[in-house]
């Protein structure tokens, strides 16, 4: 039997995942921003620092939950400047509880400008990051949009008619889309 073409799956339904309280300051050319976050099912408190500087608008990010630092950067595309969206690259440092020492990682990615923060982050996958904010009480998630392609696409070629094509999918082989929501959380900006 064939999938719906749209689905909507969440890991929690669409229940409050974190209770957040943010606070940026802005000293000289230098903005910190401090996240504190208590998830309502793990009953624990994380924290994170970001700092970002105002010159080079790179973002350096500590997160002693992960144990990891990492550095991130957008850049505008040539020649249409960041009107469609930004190359992100990031590097990042992670210590590895199995060999004791810091492993590092980069990763390149494109994030979208228009529209809610997206970021393709596979050929048929986007990272999508939406916020609502009435003043300084908001929401934000993190969700996921996949578009699902057929895994068996035939093409078969009728002789003496020139080559024409035509596509054959497999029976519960289908076209659709999926958006999982990750993470919601309830915000405070201080």
């Amino acid at each position: 039997m064939a999938e719906p073409f749209f689905q909507w799956a969440g890991e929690n339904g669409l229940t409050i995942d974190n209770l957040k309280v943010r606070k940026t300051i802005k000293l000289l050319l230098v903005q910190f921003t401090g996240t504190a976050a208590y998830n309502l099912n793990s009953k624990l408190v994380t924290y994170k620092l970001n700092c970002k500087d105002l010159i080079l608008n790179g973002k350096i990010t500590l997160d002693p939950a992960q144990r990891s630092v990492q550095y991130r950067k957008r850049f505008s595309l040539p020649y249409v400047g960041n009107r469609l969206g930004n190359i992100v690259a990031s590097g990042k440092w992670s210590f590895s509880e199995v060999t004791q020492c810091w492993e590092p990682s980069l990763r390149v990615g494109f994030e979208f400008r228009s529209g809610p923060r997206a970021e393709a982050v596979a050929l048929n996958s986007l990272r999508l990051k939406p916020r609502l904010y009435l003043g300084p009480l908001g929401v934000e998630a993190r969700t996921q949009l996949t578009v699902q392609l057929p895994s068996k696409l035939l093409m078969d070629v009728v002789a003496g008619r020139g080559g024409g094509a035509e596509g054959v999918r497999d029976e519960g082989d289908t076209f659709g889309i999926n958006l999982e929501v990750q993470q919601l959380d309830l915000v405070l900006r201080l």
